[in-house]
């Protein structure tokens, strides 16, 4: 009798204690593959180990799930209760719950990855932690062993930042020579854990390179006049800024990339020339680009003679 008093007192303070513990939520399953686990292990322990009703279980089944998943246990409530909840639970696990389709989830997760951005330890940090849960996932799923095959480290390392690159192959240098096998997927998670704590570091991982210096950028003044026949030629002969130096070096321009000073187009000469552009300023027979801003009455000649 003192036996049988000692174990129903040490159940009552069980029972007091797990009172005393916070609400266990159930997920609602979704249908993804990662979370099928997580769900089912979180369902048994809050719902079906409290209830030996299968009817019970049954409604909280089609309660907490949702999508295509739901659309599964509905079509099994029709049946005995008994029987319905059981065939409930292996078309999930089925369809959802399959090693195969758990470890291509996973792999298919991993090698989508966004890009990581530089010196992001946040990022870094969130894609180890991915790669841990697979490294964990390996230990009883045997199709992610291809994490292993060198075609999809390689995959998995182009996410990370150039300068990562380079010390992962240093890595696997060390690696091979040290020990003369070839790298693995537990070393690719360690050095991006390592990594990671680096960026994190809570002194100085916060320092960044400078940004780089900016020169100016000179803009050419519009041009507001209205374009004649030609004109798109001319801003395309000339640079901007060069459309605001003096008229030597306008025709020391010309001269020099072999432009025609009646046109300027390129394989001839002026004096070759037959078609010639008309000046909107003193309507002489050159580029208005050439006119010389003066009351030079030779403006003309100089055009002449420079072709």
């Amino acid at each position: 009798m003192l036996h049988r008093q000692k174990d129903l007192t040490e159940l009552m303070v069980r029972q007091q204690n797990l009172s005393l513990l916070p609400k266990r939520d159930v997920p609602v399953f979704n249908g993804d593959p990662l979370s099928f686990q997580p769900f089912i292990l979180a369902f048994e322990h809050s719902i079906e180990n409290n209830t030996s009703n299968c009817q019970d279980r049954l409604y909280f089944l089609e309660q907490f799930t949702e999508g295509q998943a739901k659309d599964i246990v509905r079509s099994c409530m029709h049946m005995d209760a008994r029987r319905g909840y059981a065939e409930a639970k292996q078309l999930l696990k089925k369809h959802f719950g399959n090693e195969m389709k758990i470890a291509n989830a996973y792999l298919e997760k991993a090698f989508n990855w966004t890009l990581i951005r530089p010196d992001d330890g946040e990022a870094l940090l969130a894609y180890a932690l991915y790669l841990r849960e697979c490294l964990n996932a390996m230990q009883t799923l045997d199709h992610l062993d291809e994490l292993n095959v060198a075609s999809n480290l390689k995959l998995l390392v182009s996410k990370l930042p150039y300068k990562l690159h380079e010390r992962w192959r240093n890595v696997v240098y060390e690696h091979s020579q040290r020990n003369n096998t070839r790298i693995r997927f537990t070393h690719l998670v360690e050095f991006l854990e390592h990594q990671s704590s680096v960026l994190l570091h809570p002194v100085f991982g916060d320092i960044k390179d400078p940004p780089p210096s900016k020169s100016p950028v000179l803009k050419a003044k519009p041009d507001t006049k209205t374009p004649r026949r030609g004109s798109s030629f001319v801003t395309s002969v000339m640079p901007a800024e060069s459309q605001l130096q003096p008229h030597e070096q306008k025709v020391e321009h010309l001269k020099r990339n072999g432009h025609c000073f009646g046109c300027l187009k390129k394989g001839h000469l002026s004096k070759d020339c037959i078609k010639r552009m008309i000046c909107e300023t003193c309507k002489c027979k050159h580029p208005t680009l050439l006119h010389i801003n003066s009351e030079n009455a030779d403006c003309c000649q100089q055009c002449t003679d420079h072709s």
